[in-house]
């Protein structure tokens, strides 16, 4: 049987398996329809081949080094503090009397030209703020347009005096201040690892999952991990500091005559030691128990409160 249609001048027969279309007096025959299907299938089965990706490689540029000043030429006046952000490397901290950032840059490209190109339309810039009275200096950088920022690996040496305060942000890359003295600091990362050297004031710093480590001298710390691992190394007499975790750890290396007083704080946590100290044990609403812990007295000495829910708490002989 045959059913005819008309569309637009154009008159179709629909046969059961042939279709044919009339322009004018000619036949058109078109593909029969038992073969449209399998063609169809065939064709998803063997798609057409996507074009071949280039290959990268990393390419290591030459360091750059940039001036941090705002004032006038020839003035003695600076910024007292620095905010950088690395997305994608590392952040260490120098000394020196006037402020530079030196950057080094490795980017993943197809070709040694296609890599400088990209170094050429990386650019930084300062912003001048002011915070609490105190003028500070943001730092960026940005890769060209168009350009993936995972592309560029990024190390940044800071250079800054003695007085300064900082404030240093990364994902996943290490944050050194050990070659470093520096007033006050707020030090952020998800998974990266904080080292920090001389703090003359206070640190606040956060660290989701990464280690941090006190090997320098403070004066007042506060500190949040997820479940990361703290790590101190140097108890300065009237030092204090307090640490927060879920599921992290502290770890800490005492010398002998070390006065230190710890307060430990957990639900589900373990105390391991190989030293000898003083020992108070006692419970806190919510199912919390408290460890109170005394080195060398523990009068005129280091005070610290770690707080760690389900965390373990390691004292060791350093």
């Amino acid at each position: 049987m045959m059913e005819c249609r008309e569309h637009s001048g154009i008159r179709t027969q629909w046969h059961p398996n042939t279709v044919e279309r009339h322009h004018g007096g000619m036949k058109t025959p078109l593909l029969p329809l038992v073969l449209l299907a399998p063609l169809a299938l065939l064709l998803q089965a063997c798609p057409l081949p996507e074009p071949k990706k280039p290959s990268l490689r990393a390419y290591t540029q030459k360091p750059r080094i940039e001036a941090l000043r705002t004032e006038p030429e020839g003035s003695d006046k600076g910024p007292i503090g620095f905010a950088l952000y690395n997305p994608t490397g590392s952040i260490h901290v120098q000394n020196a009397d006037v402020p530079v950032l030196e950057t080094r840059l490795r980017i993943s490209a197809e070709s040694e030209e296609a890599a400088q190109a990209i170094a050429k339309g990386c650019r930084l810039e300062l912003h001048a703020e002011e915070h609490a009275g105190e003028g500070w200096l943001r730092l960026e950088l940005w890769p060209p347009e168009g350009t993936p920022i995972e592309r560029i690996g990024i190390d940044f040496i800071l250079k800054i005096p003695t007085r300064s305060k900082l404030r240093l942000r990364s994902r996943h890359g290490l944050i050194d201040t050990t070659a470093a003295t520096v007033d006050e600091m707020e030090l952020q990362t998800q998974g990266g690892t904080l080292r920090t050297g001389e703090i003359k004031n206070r640190l606040d710093f956060s660290n989701r999952s990464g280690k941090t480590v006190i090997l320098g001298g403070f004066s007042n710390i506060k500190g949040w991990s997820h479940n990361g691992e703290l790590l101190i190394r140097k108890f300065p007499r009237d030092g204090k500091l307090v640490f927060e975790s879920l599921r992290g750890r502290a770890t800490l290396f005492i010398k002998k005559q070390d006065p230190v007083y710890i307060d430990y704080q957990t639900k589900a946590g373990k105390l391991a030691s190989d030293l000898s100290f003083s020992r108070e044990s006692s419970t806190l609403p919510g199912a919390w128990k408290r460890e109170t812990l005394k080195f060398n007295g523990g009068t005129g000495c280091c005070q610290l409160r770690l707080r760690l829910e389900f965390g373990s708490l390691q004292l060791w002989a350093d």
